[in-house]
């Protein structure tokens, strides 16, 4: 009875009737099998099998064209799969022992031409060539494994271009108390270790992605709890010029010198993180480096520029400092030029209590521009997500302009909503927009006068914007002016009106 032959012939199978959520349709297929006993890890079990498949629909698409092969005899297993459909030509070959204490396996990929797309498993352009090979043993009843994948070559092409990689080695070895993971190429060299087994790991991020997902439905940040849902590990990563990263930006002409990152989460989490040399076709950074650490709830972070005379002398010096505890996230840039003076330090306040969101300055002297302003002291702007509530207070002037946005609320009325008011009193555009060293070279004061108020889906307002004196690329314009108006009539239609004049003349309507 342990000796049997097999011979089956489906002939347009509809899998799709029996089981209609696989995403499987019809399959046309023809499988011989010759063999002796059925324990695949009995070293007495014969078996030659071969598969062609003519015809099988997934996902609408027909997978056609594909064989495969397997011998197993004396406990010792050989596969190969090969597919000459055209948007799937590959070939797998695998081999390994089924019997003993160890299963020892290699297996090679040479995937020649897979097209995502194609196969209905990408929306956009994305086709792969590729070849691997794959070593594993697995010790099952001490829980090891040791495994290496040496990725030889990949060609991704897609819409935005094509990356090709090349000689990436990754390791993973692990046990009842230990995993370690690396992977290296060029000049690149990354190491995770975790005093945890593997299976752990990947109970703790299934446990992880509960807790994000919590985080998110109560729009809090509870630093502790995702700390404690992570597994412990060490992460260190070191990289020069010559490796994938730069071979990824290779085609936008960005390089970097060096990258070394590490992180770790023993009692607290803790990332560094320095890049030098970082240069684009339009600027060199010299010196970027951030810095997180986790103090009980609270996550504080700190991001430093550096930079040499002549680099970007501008930005000089820039210092990101921050704070992210339970629901509240605080951020303040600043800015130096390589003079030392100072041209930007602001910084901002969100916080999220019952479903409101408040933003707030803080400080409240900061300085835009090279120039000191004041801020009120009780400023704010806050959204109601329930209510669709929208309240502000903010009041800000220089020596010679202005910045105010405001509502008059009235306290416990979050069914009506005020009317915003907007006003800016000669604002020099070029101060503000210098924040951005890219901007474009415009010059000219800004001034608005505008008040919109919304009930439900009815929106209503005017205002006026002036632009005086602008300049482009160094080229007057003239003094602009915009009249808008937008207003819902008692149907519902929202009517939107702007008269445009440059220099007094009424240029567009």
């Amino acid at each position: 009875l342990e000796n049997y032959t097999l011979h089956l012939v489906a002939d347009r199978f509809p899998v799709n009737a029996f089981m209609p959520l696989l995403g499987v349709g019809e399959i046309s297929a023809t499988l011989d099998a010759d063999g002796h006993g059925y324990n695949p890890f009995a070293k007495t079990m014969r078996l030659d099998a071969t598969l062609d498949v003519t015809k099988a629909i997934y996902q609408k698409y027909d997978y056609a064209d594909i064989s495969a092969n397997a011998h197993l005899a004396d406990g010792h297993a050989d596969i190969r799969l090969e597919s000459k459909n055209p948007n799937a030509v590959l070939t797998l070959d695998a081999d390994g022992n089924l019997d003993g204490d160890t299963y020892s396996w290699t297996a090679s990929l040479d995937g020649r031409h897979i097209d995502l797309q194609a196969l209905s498993l990408s929306p956009t352009k994305a086709v792969l060539a590729t070849t691997l090979d794959a070593t594993v043993a697995i010790t099952p009843k001490d829980n090891e494994i040791g495994a290496k994948l040496t990725l030889n070559s990949l060609t991704y092409d897609t819409d935005p271009g094509t990356t090709v990689l090349k000689n990436i080695v990754a390791r993973l070895n692990a046990n009842d108390s230990v995993t370690n993971i690396s992977a290296g190429n060029g000049d690149l060299y990354a190491f995770l270790s975790s005093e945890s087994s593997l299976d752990t790991i990947m109970a703790r991020m299934t446990g992880l992605s509960g807790v994000i997902d919590n985080e998110i439905a109560t729009r809090t940040i509870n630093v502790e709890r995702i700390q404690q849902a992570l597994p412990p590990f060490n992460l260190d990563i070191t990289a020069g010029s010559d490796n994938l990263i730069t071979d990824m930006l290779a085609d936008s002409k960005t390089t970097f010198s060096s990258l070394h990152i590490t992180a770790a989460n023993d009692s607290s989490l803790s990332l560094s993180a320095a890049l030098l040399g970082l240069g684009t076709p339009s600027m060199r950074l010299d010196t970027i480096t951030f810095d997180l650490a986790q103090y009980a709830d609270k996550l504080i972070f700190d991001g430093r520029v550096e930079n040499r005379p002549g680099t970007f002398d501008e930005w000089a010096h820039v210092r990101l400092d921050g704070y992210m505890a339970d629901n509240t996230l605080g951020i303040q840039i600043n800015q130096q030029n390589i003079q030392g003076k100072e041209g930007y330090d602001l910084g901002l306040k969100a916080e999220l209590n019952d479903s409101t969101l408040r933003l707030m300055l803080d400080p409240i002297d900061p300085t835009i521009a090279y120039m000191p302003w004041t801020v009120n002291d009780d400023n704010f702007v806050t959204w109601s997500f329930a209510h669709k509530h929208l309240d502000a207070n903010l009041h800000m002037h220089s020596d010679k302009s202005s910045l105010a946005i405001y509502t008059d609320h009235v306290e416990g009325d979050d069914d009506h909503q005020e009317a915003l008011v907007v006003n800016i009193s000669d604002i020099n555009i070029s101060d503000w927009i210098r924040l951005n060293p890219f901007a474009p070279p415009i010059t000219g004061k800004l001034s608005a006068d505008i008040q919109v108020s919304g009930e439900g889906t009815d929106i209503n307002g005017d205002g006026t914007i002036t632009l005086s004196d602008f300049f482009y690329d160094r080229q007057k314009v003239g003094d602009i002016r915009t009249d808008l108006k937008v207003s819902t009539d008692l149907a519902g239609r929202i009517r939107a009106g702007a008269d445009l004049m440059i220099d007094g003349q009424k240029t567009i309507t």
